[in-house]
């Protein structure tokens, strides 16, 4: 008993070595992180809030437009990344949720609610029996064309607002050019 006793002391001790030894890692890196972030000027305030204006107003014009479609924004981004991915026009659940910044199981309750809509079908892979490709299909491309057309229209509208190069400031250390 008495073994047991000080065994788990000598685990609590070195339990408490452990979170000691981490909360001063994470002291330390807090430091250098703060260290490391430059004070912005009122100018870069101002070019960040345009900019997040601007895109801001750009995703409510896409979600207006693929509500009208009876669409929501993120049955049109999987629809879009399908067209779009590099190299062939479907992708597997699992790159679909990546470029969605999603997790698999919502990915695949997406999908579903797509193929229920007809824009998507998936297909056995030939390759490896395990994955599933996600096709648009042709309900699905014709609807995606007419949307993308019209955002690459607004996108044109904002072309000036985000070029890179209105937050120069951003990209280096260099200058204030904004």
């Amino acid at each position: 008993m008495m073994q047991g006793a000080a065994l788990e002391r000598r685990f609590d001790e070195h339990a408490l070595v452990l979170i000691k030894l981490r909360i001063g890692f994470i002291r330390r890196r807090l430091l250098v992180e703060k260290s490391a972030v430059k004070v912005l000027a009122k100018q870069e305030y101002e070019a960040l809030s345009e900019f997040r204006y601007q895109l801001r107003r750009y995703l409510h014009f896409s979600e207006k437009a693929v509500r009208a479609e009876q669409l929501t924004p993120l049955q049109y981004q999987l629809m879009l990344h399908l067209r779009g991915f590099p190299g062939r026009d479907w992708a597997t659940v699992g790159e679909l949720a990546e470029r969605l910044q999603i997790q698999a199981h919502g990915a695949v309750a997406l999908i579903t609610r797509c193929e229920e809509g007809a824009w998507v079908r998936r297909v056995l892979s030939t390759q490896d029996k395990r994955q599933v490709e996600v096709h648009l299909t042709e309900r699905g491309a014709r609807v995606l064309e007419k949307l993308a057309g019209l955002h690459q229209i607004e996108l044109r509208s904002l072309q000036q607002v985000f070029q890179v190069g209105l937050l120069a400031s951003f990209n280096d250390d260099g200058g204030s050019q904004v």
